[in-house]
C-alpha cells in the first residue's frame, strides 16, 4: 500500500521477483505510474569474470558502474514515521542481497574488467549490510567504502519521526564494528555531509549533503558524490548501494542529464540492477531495467 515499497521473493532456486511501486514522487518522470515487476536472475556460481583470458587486446577498455538498492529490509520504512535505519531481513533481505551480489560478481559480457574492484554504500544499516554482503562476493580484500554523499535524500518525510526526532546513520566506525571484513575503516568521504541548511540558505545546491534537500539540491549532490568517486577509483569499476532517489539521481548524472524529463532511463527497476559503462576517456552509457536486472553496452 502506498507509499511502501512491496517485495516478493520468489521460493525456487533459479529467480527472485520483486514486486515495488514507486517510491519518489518528486522523481516520477523516472519510474513507473503504477507498480513494476523486476526478474532477477541468479546466474549460476560466478564464472571466472575477473580470472578470464579471453584476448580483450582488440576492445576498448571499459569502465563500469553498477548502481543497486539495498536488500529487503526487516521492517518497512513508512513515510513520516519509520523505522528510518532498518536492517535488512536476516531472511529473505539476506537473500535478495545476495542474488545482487552474484549478478554484480558475474560481471558482463566476460569482460574482466567489468567486475568492480571496490563497493561504495550509503551509511544507512540496510545499504551498509548490502554492501558488505556484495563486498565479500567480489572476494577477499574488496573494500567497502560508507560514503556520506550517497546518503538517504535528506528530506523530513524520510528521516523524522512524528515527534519531530531526526534519525541520523550508523559512523563508518560504528559500522566496521558489524562488517569487520569489508569496511575500510581509513576511508573519508569524498563528500561528507554539511551542516543543515537555515532559513536564508534554503534550496541551495553547493552540492553537499545537507537537510533538508530539495530535489534540485539532491541531483547535484549526487552528481557531485559520483563525480568525485569516479575522480577516486580512477579507472577501476565500482559499485554503488544506495536508496532509490538516490540512484535515480546518480543515473541522471551519468546518463548525462541534469532533468529527469529529459532522460531515457525507465522504468526503474527499484528491486534490481543497474549497469553503465564507458569506454575510458568517454561518457559513460547504460540504461536501466532489465530481466537480468541490469542492462548497458
Amino acid at each position: 500500500a502506498d507509499p511502501l515499497s512491496i517485495f516478493l521473493l520468489w521460493p525456487g532456486p533459479s529467480m527472485m521477483l520483486i514486486l515495488t511501486r514507486r517510491v519518489s514522487p518528486a522523481l516520477a518522470p523516472l519510474l513507473p505510474q503504477i507498480a513494476a515487476l523486476t526478474l532477477v536472475r541468479r546466474p549460476p556460481a560466478r564464472p571466472t569474470a575477473r580470472a578470464s583470458h579471453r584476448d580483450l587486446t582488440d576492445m576498448p577498455r571499459k569502465q563500469y558502474v553498477w548502481i543497486a538498492r539495498y536488500g529487503l529490509t526487516e521492517h518497512a520504512l513508512v513515510e513520516g514515521v519509520g523505522p528510518y535505519d532498518s536492517d535488512i531481513d536476516p531472511t529473505e533481505g539476506v537473500a535478495h542481497a545476495e542474488s545482487i551480489a552474484r549478478r554484480v560478481a558475474s560481471g558482463h559480457g566476460g569482460d574482466p574488467d567489468s567486475v568492480p574492484g571496490v563497493v561504495y554504500a550509503d551509511p544507512f544499516l540496510r545499504c551498509a549490510h548490502t554492501g558488505d554482503v556484495v563486498a565479500k562476493a567480489l572476494g577477499p580484500g574488496t573494500r567497502l567504502r560508507i560514503e556520506e554523499g550517497c546518503t538517504e535524500w535528506l528530506v523530513p518525510s524520510l528521516l523524522v519521526d512524528p515527534e519531530g526526532r531526526r534519525t541520523d546513520p550508523r559512523t563508518t566506525a560504528q559500522l566496521k564494528e558489524l562488517f569487520p571484513e569489508t569496511i575500510d575503516g581509513e576511508y573519508e568521504s569524498v563528500n561528507p555531509v554539511g551542516p543543515d541548511l537555515d532559513g536564508e540558505e534554503a534550496g541551495s545546491e553547493d552540492g553537499r549533503p545537507r537537510f533538508e534537500e530539495t530535489e534540485g539540491a539532491l541531483l547535484k549532490r549526487m552528481a557531485t558524490s559520483v563525480s568525485r568517486i569516479l575522480d577516486a577509483v580512477g579507472d577501476e569499476s565500482v559499485a554503488i548501494i544506495g536508496h532509490a532517489p538516490c540512484n535515480q539521481a546518480a543515473a541522471l548524472f551519468l546518463e548525462g542529464k541534469s532533468d529527469p524529463s529529459d532522460s531515457k532511463l525507465g522504468p526503474w527497476p527499484l528491486g534490481g540492477v543497474t549497469l553503465f559503462s564507458r569506454e575510458m576517456e568517454g561518457e559513460p552509457t547504460g540504461e536501466a531495467g532489465g530481466e537480468s536486472g541490469s542492462n548497458g553496452p
